[in-house]
């Protein structure tokens, strides 16, 4: 943008300031962005489909951990596959969400950033299925789908004009 230049050129910002601005607030943008998605679609899941099943966990502060994450897996097992895939539909639009906003919030390349939302979404993905067991498909369908709709959420929303850097 010109008034970009002007201010870099003035002195006003700083080129410091400017790469913070187009590179970290798109990523950490596209990251909450991304979070908060996973978050509301765990909230519908457990919300209006097995509250009787969640409600028969034991409280995490009363039993080791062990425990808690044993029951957590037996409790996943008797969930309905509805529950289930909507956790699933959880990650991949927060990927895709995610790497929509990095991309709308980047000037120039939003490739870099949008496969770095991309990917500490799938690293957060993992994490949780390392953890916490779930089914085999999920698991396999989530990861696959998480990096390459942040990437499809960037070319849709991402300056098209600027694919260099």
């Amino acid at each position: 943008m010109i008034y970009q230049t002007v201010f870099l050129d003035l002195g006003i910002i700083s080129s410091k300031f400017y790469k913070m601005k187009n590179k970290v607030l798109p990523v950490a943008l596209g990251i909450i962005a991304g979070f908060v998605i996973v978050r509301l679609f765990d909230h519908f899941s457990h919300q209006y489909y097995d509250q009787d099943i969640m409600n028969s966990l034991p409280n995490p502060q009363e039993v080791e951990p062990e425990v808690y994450i044993n029951a957590l897996s037996e409790m996943i097992a008797k969930l309905p596959f509805i529950s289930l895939f909507l956790v699933m539909a959880g990650w991949l639009v927060g990927g895709f969400v995610g790497g929509s906003v990095a991309a709308k919030f980047t000037e120039g390349n939003w490739k870099r950033n949008v496969l770095t939302v991309g990917f500490i979404l799938f690293l957060a993905t993992l994490a949780n299925l390392l953890m916490i067991p779930h089914p085999r498909w999920m698991s396999i369908f989530g990861l696959m789908g998480i990096l390459p709709l942040a990437y499809i959420g960037g070319l849709l929303f991402g300056d098209k004009g600027n694919f260099s850097e």
